[in-house]
């Protein structure tokens, strides 16, 4: 039988991903699956999330927005549009308004 983890969700460390944007993972490889990764992340008000060719945040209101995210794989990158450079998701690099 495979072991359960149980989550409290106000208890999980954010990570910082610049510009006051958090991030809170909730599950990934570092959990045991290898079928999926989620989270939520959380942008302040008036933060705009660079955008390109392939998607842009823009949080307009005057109050957090929060985003929660699922990736059919726990292998997940970003390539930032201004430069082409592809880093890890959620690594040091992965940083919104560098």
């Amino acid at each position: 039988m495979t072991d359960l983890k149980y989550m409290r969700f106000g208890e999980q460390p954010p990570i910082s991903r610049g510009n006051g944007a958090m991030t809170y993972p909730l599950v990934g490889g570092a959990d045991g699956t290898n079928a999926f990764t989620a989270g939520i992340s959380h942008f302040p008000p008036g933060l705009n999330v660079p955008g390109g060719v392939t998607h842009c945040f823009r949080n307009t209101g005057d109050v957090p927005m929060k985003i929660m995210w699922v990736y059919a794989s726990t292998s997940v990158t970003r390539t930032f549009a201004d430069t082409g450079q592809t880093v890890e998701h959620l690594s040091g690099e992965d940083l919104i308004g560098r």
